[in-house]
């Protein structure tokens, strides 16, 4: 359904082939892994839970099927909005690195690569404040692997974090 909505909302869109049409490449993130349990017990705050890991990966990889199956494949994923963000009152959790590096190598990434799917993982997903943050990821090799490059929000930090001599994944993706 909101694939649906997406690309018929679109102005003058015969058909779902919207994105291939333009040459856009889509990028989706998964806004809380919370749902499905946090060390915390809670959807507000906390982090997901390590066991979990491989049914997160499952379901990210449906998700990307189904964008696919609905003529809308997606060419990024980041796996959490703002994971260095724990929201006090709506679903949300924090995921410091080593355990998006962990979900990285061990089951998102190979999971997507088992689907051939062509998605590619972004890490972070968040402000430039943090630049240690997807640094923490690239420098795990195995999830260095899996990971095409750094989603960032701008509303946070100064843009010289992407200045990082020896990370040319920090950059933003074209």
């Amino acid at each position: 359904a909101l694939v649906e909505f997406v690309t018929d909302q679109l102005p003058g869109t015969p058909s779902r082939k919207v994105p291939q049409q333009f040459g856009a490449r889509i990028v989706s993130g998964g806004f809380c892994g919370a749902v499905l349990g946090t060390v915390g017990g809670s959807m507000i705050g906390g982090s997901l839970k390590p066991d979990l890991y491989p049914v997160y990966a499952r379901y990210l990889v449906r998700w990307v099927q189904a964008f696919a199956a609905a003529g809308v494949p997606l060419r990024y994923l980041t796996i959490q909005n703002e994971p260095g963000f724990e929201p006090k009152d709506y679903p949300g959790m924090i995921w410091p690195a080593a355990g998006r590096a962990r979900f990285i190598a061990n089951d998102l990434g190979p999971a997507l690569e088992r689907a051939k799917l062509g998605t590619e993982i972004l890490d972070w997903d968040h402000n430039w404040d943090k630049p240690e943050e997807p640094l923490g990821v690239l420098g795990d090799p195995k999830a260095r692997r899996y990971v095409a490059g750094v989603a960032w929000h701008c509303y946070g930090g100064e843009v010289a974090a992407l200045e990082h001599p020896d990370q040319g994944l920090l950059r933003p993706v074209r």
